[in-house]
């Protein structure tokens, strides 16, 4: 957070928000912000790994001394340094920062670090600050009324959100392309990411869908006889759509179940690849044919899919996942330099990628 000197930074509130009454043709007056508040991680907090969380708090255009803060830790995730509450006294402009040194000594899902900073809103330096930066009159009378009805305290809150798993740790905002299933080898040695499109369901749960949606399909097609400029061709792509990605989960479950051989029969089906999937889930069904590959052993083929995955553009988070995978497949294979060089990568892409690091540890 840098000060800004001479900016005026505005917030936007509503009738609503302080009791007054609100029309459809009153728009939100902005009224002077008097606080700053951020609440940032370097990265998310792993199981074991310690990491640093950072709270900035500045006051924009009064001193505030006695402000209070606290910080509020889900259970779980343990404190190794820095006080969880405090005052502090703001000037403007000045930013104070607080840190945290934590580390997560269980998996948490969808955990929140709390930020918490209360203080006395200046009124007389709001009055002035909305005079300046409203001309129209109405509206600067408006902001003034606002500035009165304000609490003699206010509270702003920062909220960071993660998620933290035995394998990683992801932060509530990033992208998060739901490799959440590993399949492992028979002796347990190996672990593969597997990009998974429908978490939580069965295979029994999948194949009654399937065959739900199969004759369904067929009368569709039957009806619409072929044609792409019929009514109904639309509503055949879209059941040919929702019929591969519950024939892709299918093949995820039945990997997971140790069988190879038969999940790669299911991948490679024609009309998976007729029914054009998105391209996250085409990248995660290729990343399937690699592990499932891998799985029948074929080495070599899994390692040529992972490379023609990484090969492909706008890869985002998924390549750490296909890095780990390389990295399994080579480590097996003997070729510990190539394993300990993949691991490197998925660490470089996710800096929290706890398995990642502890396999690089394992190739030391």
């Amino acid at each position: 957070m840098s000060p800004t000197i001479g900016r005026s930074v505005v917030l936007m509130l509503t009738c609503a928000v302080l009791g007054a009454p609100a029309t459809a043709s009153m728009p939100p007056i902005p009224i002077p912000t008097w606080i700053q508040v951020e609440l940032t991680a370097r990265q998310p907090p792993e199981i074991g790994q310690r990491t640093s969380l950072q709270a900035q708090v500045m006051a924009l255009l009064a001193p505030q001394p006695g402000a209070r803060w606290e910080a509020v830790f889900p259970e779980g995730l343990e404190v190794l340094s820095g006080k969880t509450s405090g005052t502090l006294d703001l000037e403007p402009g000045h930013a104070v920062t607080l840190e945290f040194g934590v580390q997560a000594r269980a998996p948490l899902s969808g955990a929140n670090v709390v930020f918490r900073v209360t203080t006395r809103p200046p009124r007389d330096v709001l009055r002035k600050e909305a005079e300046r930066l409203h001309t129209d009159e109405p509206v600067r009378d408006q902001a003034a009324r606002l500035i009165e009805k304000l609490p003699e305290e206010d509270t702003q809150s920062r909220i960071l959100g993660f998620t933290t798993t035995e394998e990683e740790a992801t932060l509530a905002e990033a992208p998060d392309p739901a490799y959440r299933r590993y399949v492992a080898d028979p002796g347990r040695t190996v672990r593969l990411a597997l990009l998974d499109a429908m978490p939580g369901m069965t295979l029994e749960a999948v194949r009654a869908r399937i065959q739900v949606a199969t004759p369904k399909l067929t009368a569709f097609q039957r009806m619409s006889k072929g044609d792409p400029k019929e009514p109904l061709a639309g509503m055949v792509a879209d059941l040919a759509l929702d019929l591969a990605k519950l024939r892709y989960q299918e093949a995820l479950l039945v990997l997971s179940a140790g069988d190879a051989k038969t999940a790669l029969a299911i991948l490679k089906e024609g009309s998976m690849v007729a029914s054009k999937l998105p391209a996250p889930l085409e990248t995660g069904r290729l990343v399937a044919i690699g592990a499932a590959s891998f799985l029948a052993v074929d080495r070599q083929t899994s390692l040529d899919v992972f490379a023609r995955v990484l090969a492909m553009p706008g890869l985002g988070p998924t390549a750490r996942y296909v890095e780990f995978d390389s990295g399994e497949v080579l480590r097996s294979t003997g070729d510990v330099a190539g394993a300990r060089e993949a691991y490197r990568r998925a660490l470089g892409l996710a800096p929290a990628f706890s398995l990642a690091r502890r396999r690089l540890a394992e190739c030391r």
